[in-house]
This record gives structure tokens, sequence and C-alpha cells, in this order.
């Protein structure tokens, strides 16, 4: 018979449930998390000593002064997350406290994943951090934090806020039967438009979720802009193992914007064409990401909506990329979001509008269950199921 882990049932029951109710966002980042334990000191001396024995035990610290709770660390380790493997470090951390026999005591309040990005764009500056959060977000180590959510349900995280946008194949795929396009187009938007005539009704309207490339000149560049910081000057510099290898938003006359032709998805006789906004390939060509951007108002569903992944189910059948050991789609969603005016001498300086990331959603397109149901809705598109 194994035994018992010695660590507090009650305080293992806690973590796990902590984790259980994180883990469904994460998980899509790997299996490494980083978690940060948090901590209390009534003085300067018992913080420093404690982050003396963290720091030999293998923990990063970051001490700083709270108003409101004195001396505080925040101590960070890398793992796989488990709830065993959490309460056995939470207690080692624990056993470094030292404490008098007075009144104040030190304490460790409790642990949680870094907090969320905010991708935020200014008009008028460099966006600096802006450009570096997009990209930690971008290529898998941190989750974004929607600001028109949090603005909506105060006081509680976007990610549980949201519904998911609930779908049964069978049912949609029916409809898509009942509904087939009446003069379907060879090109990868066109096939996204209809998938989403299936449904866009119940969603809001169109110009609700608008493709990235679909904007007034003056807001449209500063999108662009945003959606694409992350260029290869920027990847060089920052030592990221990824290079830009096509920006389809990189275009200011759309009409002569240079498609791609997917000889295997043919509309009545013709490949398909497309042109992705964003893609992106690992040092050694093995990986590679294709980047969707959409601009949204409205209230965003978990997983994003069946346009988005339509489209980038296009995507996927390239010639270019059907060679990579790992290819990965992701559907962003960036918004707007007005900061509040101030009064100033003479005046009120008025607000302004910041371009903001909203969702980063991962998919797998070479997904059996992904590539079946999109396969289909494309043959009922172009006619021949």
């Amino acid at each position: 018979m194994t035994d018992q882990p010695d660590v507090s049932p009650q305080l293992l029951q806690k973590n796990a449930e902590q984790l259980a109710k994180l883990e469904p966002d994460w998980s899509e980042l790997g299996p490494w998390r980083q978690i940060d334990y948090h901590c209390r000191f009534p003085d300067e001396r018992r913080s420093e000593a404690f982050c003396i024995k963290a720091q030999k035990a293998g923990f990063e610290t970051r001490a700083f002064i709270n108003d409101g709770s004195g001396h505080c660390v925040t101590a960070s380790v890398r793992i796989e997350p488990a709830a065993l493997k959490i309460t056995q470090l939470q207690e080692q951390l624990m056993s470094f406290l030292e404490d008098s026999d007075g009144y104040e005591w030190s304490c460790v309040d409790g642990w949680s994943y870094p907090p969320k990005k905010q991708v935020h764009f200014w008009p008028s500056s460099d966006n600096e951090y802006a450009v570096k959060a997009r990209a930690s977000v971008l290529f898998g180590s941190d989750l974004v934090e929607d600001p028109l959510e949090t603005r909506r349900v105060p006081f509680q995280a976007s990610s549980q806020a949201r519904p998911v946008f609930k779908l049964v194949p069978s049912e949609f795929l029916r409809k898509a039967r009942a509904m087939p396009p009446v003069d379907p187009q060879p090109t990868a938007s066109a096939f996204a438009q209809w998938v989403y005539s299936l449904y866009g009704r119940a969603e809001g309207s169109e110009d609700d979720v608008a493709d990235g490339k679909a904007a007034e000149q003056d807001i449209w560049e500063r999108r662009r802009g945003a959606a694409s910081c992350n260029d290869n000057r920027f990847l060089r510099a920052a030592g990221w193992q990824w290079s830009l290898i096509h920006n389809g938003l990189d275009l200011r006359d759309r009409d002569r914007a240079n498609h791609f032709l997917i000889p295997a998805l043919r509309v009545n006789g013709e490949p398909l064409r497309a042109s992705p906004d964003l893609m992106y390939a690992s040092a050694d060509k093995s990986e590679v990401m294709i980047v969707e951007i959409k601009f949204s108002r409205q209230a965003l569903p978990k997983n994003l909506w069946p346009n988005v992944w339509a489209q980038l189910w296009c995507y996927a059948q390239l010639e270019t990329v059907r060679s990579a050991r790992k290819l990965t789609v992701v559907g962003e969603v960036w918004g707007e979001k007005w900061t509040r005016g101030y009064r100033v001498r003479g005046g009120r300086e008025p607000g302004k509008a910041l371009v903001c990331l909203r969702a980063l959603v991962r998919r797998d397109p070479r997904a059996s269950s992904y590539d079946r149901f999109f396969r289909q809705l494309f043959n009922i598109y172009t006619g021949s199921c």
C-alpha cells in the first residue's frame, strides 16, 4: 500500500479545486506553468531571510512593498502543475517563515498563475510593452486579458464569463445542406462568409465581426500596425525562434492582394484563392502558425466562431504548409477601447481610442474532427456533396 503524501489534506483539496478551475484556459500553452506563491512579512529582515532560503531551494523571488500588506514576496517556480506538487512546494515555503512570539506573523497567502497580459496599442507611442506582450501571447507563454469583457463583468475573470459557442455538427450540416450558396466563389473568404450566414443572425450582425482588412483607412492603418507588429526585425531582436513568412495585412490595395492557390480545394473547377493574414514558421521550418485577424465589439464566445475556423481550415490546405511537422491555426480578435477623458487647464482632454487584443485561440487543423467537419461543409459549398 502506497504511503499517503505528507501534506495537509485540506490544503491539497483546496489546491486541487483551484487547479481544476484554471487549467481549462491554460492547458493550451503546453504542460509547463509558472506558479507564483504570494507571501507577506511584517518587516524587511524576515522578508530578506525568506528570499535567501527560497532562492537556494530553486525559487525566483521578487520582493516589494504593498501599501495595504506591507513587505511582500512573490516566489515563483516553473513546473508541470499537479495539486500534490503545488501543495508540497507551498508547505516548503511555509517552513522557511521565521516568526517571533509577537502578534505580527509572516504567511504564504496562496498561489496563482501569472496575470493575463493586457495588450493595448496607444495612438501616439512606440508601444514597446504592447509589442512584447502580444508576442508572448502569440507564441504561447501567456494568456491575454480581454479589456472589453472585464469592463462588462467587473471583478470576474473574462475567461470565466465567456460562454462557449455551442455547435452540434449533425444539425449544422443539415442546415448547410438546406441553405447551399447560390453562386459559390472560389475564395476562402467567400466560403467563410457562407458559413457565417448559417448562424450569423443569432450572433449579431456581420459588421460586428469584421475581417481585419475591412475597415476605414485611418482605423485600418492603426489596426494593421498593431496586428502585424511582430515582424522579423522584432522577432530577431527579441530572440524568438520564429519568422514571419507571409503578411497579408501589409497590403494597402486589397484588390491586388497576393493570393495563394489551393489546388486541393476547387470550386467549379477553379482552385481556391486564399490570402492568410499572417503566417509564421519556426527556425527549422518544422512548425507553422497561421493567424486570422478579426475585429469585434460584441461579447466573444470562448471558442470563437465557426467562420473563423472555416477560413483557417482552408489555409491549412495550402501546399506551402502541408509539409510542416506541426501546424497550428490561430484566431485572433481585436477591438477598440476608449480611455476616459480628463480635465485640463482651459478645457478637457478627450479620451483616446486604444487598439486592444481581446482573444487568441489556437486549434490543430489536422485533428480528425476539425478536418472532417469543415471538409463536409466545403463539399456542400461546392455542390459536390
